[in-house]
C-alpha cells in the first residue's frame, strides 16, 4: 500500500515531496501517505480503487483525500492482532 501510494504521488501529482507516517492505533495500524503536488486524485480511478479493494481484502479501510492545491492524502487503516 505504502509503495503504491507513493509511486501514485510520484508519478501523477508531479511532487518531489511525500511523506509517509505510521502508527498502531487500537484501531488498528494507521498508515497514511501525503504529497504536496497538484492534486486532484480519482478515488474511483483505477489505480485507487485497485488499491482500496487490496486493503479492504485484508479487512481494511483506505480514505483518499484530495487537498487541492496542497496535494493528496491517502489513509489505510488495517486491522492487526
Amino acid at each position: 500500500m505504502i509503495a503504491e501510494a507513493v509511486s501514485n504521488a510520484v508519478k501523477y501529482a508531479h511532487t518531489d515531496e511525500v511523506h509517509v507516517r505510521s502508527a498502531v492505533e487500537p484501531s488498528g495500524l494507521r498508515v497514511v501517505v501525503t504529497d504536496k503536488g497538484c492534486g486532484g486524485a480519482d478515488a474511483k480511478g483505477a489505480g485507487l480503487q485497485g488499491l482500496s479493494d487490496r486493503v479492504a481484502a485484508l479487512g481494511g479501510h483506505l480514505q483518499v483525500r484530495n487537498r487541492v492545491p496542497n496535494g493528496t492524502l491517502v489513509e489505510a487503516i488495517l486491522p492487526c492482532g
